[in-house]
């Protein structure tokens, strides 16, 4: 072999082994890229699925302790009834059951007439809500604001009259049954007291 056709070769030769090394390279760094993006794959599909489980978990946890809080409403559940001064207010709550108290109020009176409600208390995104439809209109709700024993008070502050109603079972049996607001930039407040229906 020539010196010239040596130098070719060994030329040709170092070239080879530096296309196959950066070759070499290039497949490892691929290799790297595909590892990594497989693991950072791995790794978002794990953290989805732990997202989901947590979610679900903290969804069925939530509704359980609001079963729980409707559950503590139970001596609301019945017919109630005053009769005052020619009038005549029927409130009947069924319930609760399946996270729900459902009731309707019955007024007639001889001066006013007569007048209907649909009330229901539920598990709302923040906990529990008594949703208001006096007359079948749209449902206006009125978030818990505090329960006690034999006592609940739900609030809604954005609405005039009433912005609060109260239920609290009394010592002898009664339901008493109130809502405070505003009215013409007024404090007004009104009261029932319920005897239950035998």
């Amino acid at each position: 072999m020539s010196r010239t056709s040596e130098v070719l070769h060994v030329g040709f030769v170092q070239y080879m082994v530096r296309v196959g090394s950066y070759h070499a390279d290039a497949i490892r760094s691929e290799s790297r890229f595909e590892s990594t993006t497989n693991h950072s794959i791995g790794n978002l599909k794990m953290k989805n699925k732990l997202f989901a489980v947590a979610t679900l978990f903290i969804l069925l946890f939530t509704q359980a302790a609001q079963a729980q809080e409707i559950e503590k409403l139970a001596w609301m559940a019945g017919t109630w009834a005053q009769k005052q001064e020619g009038a005549l207010v029927q409130e009947s709550w069924v319930g609760p059951s399946g996270n729900v108290m459902v009731a309707v109020n019955l007024s007639t009176s001889a001066k006013r007439g007569t007048s209907y409600e649909f009330l229901r208390i539920a598990a709302s995104g923040t906990g529990l809500s008594y949703f208001a439809s006096p007359g079948g209109k749209t449902p206006v709700e009125f978030k818990l604001k505090e329960m006690g024993d034999k006592r609940v008070v739900f609030e809604n502050l954005t609405h005039d009259f009433p912005y609060r109603i109260i239920y609290a079972l009394e010592a002898d049996g009664a339901l008493k049954a109130r809502i405070e607001g505003t009215m013409q930039n007024k404090a007004r407040s009104m009261e029932w007291r319920f005897e239950a229906v035998k």
